[in-house]
């Protein structure tokens, strides 16, 4: 038997973007309001109970379903991979075997962190599987060292998002609020760091 976990990750909408000067460390100063939002990513981990002879270190499968299938990255660049590898280091675990069944829909490369979702819905559910060696204080250090805009998809809701959007202030629900989201056409991209060089 494996310990398994469903989770749902939220697709998050810029509310508000207003870009400043670029910072030291090549990310630059941003102040923005951050909205999850009910368009998911569905993520179904699967922990086996043994652990195989002879292997060390982070074992990850991932299996993408659905349309995106073909477009998600299954190497150390899919975020999922660095969410976990960074998680064993940081709670001090020797080895993790791991299956990550994703159903993808939110657009890849579309503004909307489908892969910082995606990487803050890892960290959950292995601090729940494995049974919570880290707190959320920590969960929050990882969720920085891997991006920008983790941090808040680990916390979801509504949020202003200052510094590089990282330091995050609760704000009131902003329920009934309706979107139309025009997805763009498959093959188009706009990655996070390219729309910021401009």
């Amino acid at each position: 038997m494996s310990k398994r976990l469903s989770v749902f990750a939220a697709a998050k909408l810029n509310l508000f973007l207003k870009v400043h000067d670029r910072l030291l460390d090549g990310y630059h100063r941003i102040e923005t309001v951050f909205q999850s939002i009910d368009l998911y990513d569905h993520l179904l981990f699967e922990l086996p109970d043994e652990k195989p002879e002879g292997q060390n270190g982070l074992q990850l499968v991932i299996k993408p379903i659905g349309q995106l299938a073909s477009r998600t990255p299954l190497d150390k660049h899919n975020l999922i991979y660095q969410a976990a590898r960074e998680f064993i280091k940081k709670a001090g675990i020797t080895h993790l075997n791991l299956t990550v069944h994703l159903d993808k829909h939110i657009p890849i490369a579309g503004g909307m962190a489908g892969g910082s979702s995606n990487a803050a819905a890892t960290l959950y559910a292995l601090n729940y599987l494995l049974g919570e060696p880290l707190q959320q204080n920590d969960l929050l250090g990882v969720a920085r060292m891997l991006g920008s805009d983790l941090p808040f998809c680990l916390l979801g809701g509504c949020m202003l998002g200052t510094g590089r959007g990282d330091q995050l202030t609760r704000l009131p629900s902003s329920e009934g609020l309706l979107f139309v989201l025009i997805l763009p056409p498959p093959g188009v991209e706009l990655k996070a760091k390219n729309v910021y060089a401009r």
